[in-house]
């Protein structure tokens, strides 16, 4: 798994091992589960894109999981339970969105190491 295509089979493979479990939470605990399910698939991924070599700081990797995470809850949003109005107008996830297409246009990787820590 050393180039982004492959990254983002094993991303996939994962969401789809991780996300629907969303659908087994009771209604009391909806929030908290999804909160924590995405969180630790997302670092899961993030710590492999790294070490993959897909990226090379943790920034750049949160861009990337993040960006891939909500492009794949948009194409499974039926599925997931989620609703329309959760992709409309501006949301912080348009900044990952975008760094997403421009790796997969062949752009560099931003890497911005300043930080060293996920943003959220």
């Amino acid at each position: 798994m050393n180039n982004l295509q492959q990254f983002e089979q094993h991303a996939n493979a994962q969401f789809a091992e991780q996300l629907p479990k969303v659908l087994d939470l009771d209604e009391d605990n909806l929030d908290e589960g999804l909160k924590t399910i995405i969180d630790d698939t997302q670092q899961q991924l993030e710590a492999d894109a790294i070490q993959a070599g897909v990226e090379t700081c943790p920034r750049s990797a949160f861009l990337l999981v993040f960006g891939l995470t909500d492009f794949y809850m948009e194409a499974h949003a039926e599925e997931l339970h989620v609703p329309p109005e959760y992709f409309g107008g501006p949301r912080e996830e348009d900044e990952a969105r975008a760094y997403v297409e421009e790796r997969r246009l062949g752009l560099p990787i931003r890497c911005n190491c300043l930080t060293g820590t996920r943003l959220n």
